[in-house]
């Protein structure tokens, strides 16, 4: 009886283990999709001064094709900005329940 308890108690220490350092892995992993998901915030509010520059120029100012690019890249551009900072929350919030523990 003794030998199946202790044999549990291994496999159940061995899968915990296991199971804390895929966690580490996926956060981490999530948390290179975010710095990949500012990379693209940045590009794209590069993008949208870009057009926006253009938009401006006399030759183009009030091209309606120009206008609707301006207007979707800035949709793009503020829920992307919504969604890093939701997910930057809930990174920074687990950070904070981390410090706590330890």
């Amino acid at each position: 009886m003794i030998y199946i308890l202790s044999a549990a108690s291994v496999l159940s220490f061995c899968l915990l283990g296991v199971s804390v350092w895929y966690i580490r892995n996926l956060l981490g992993y999530s948390r290179s999709l975010i710095v990949d998901f500012i990379e693209i915030n940045k590009n794209l509010k590069s993008f949208t001064e870009h057009v926006e520059k253009v938009y401006s120029m006399d030759r183009f100012y009030g091209d309606g094709t120009l206008e609707s690019l301006l207007e979707h890249a800035k949709e793009i551009n503020t829920e992307l900005g919504d969604f890093i900072s939701q997910k930057n929350d809930l990174f920074e919030d687990e950070e904070h329940e981390k410090e706590e523990t330890q």
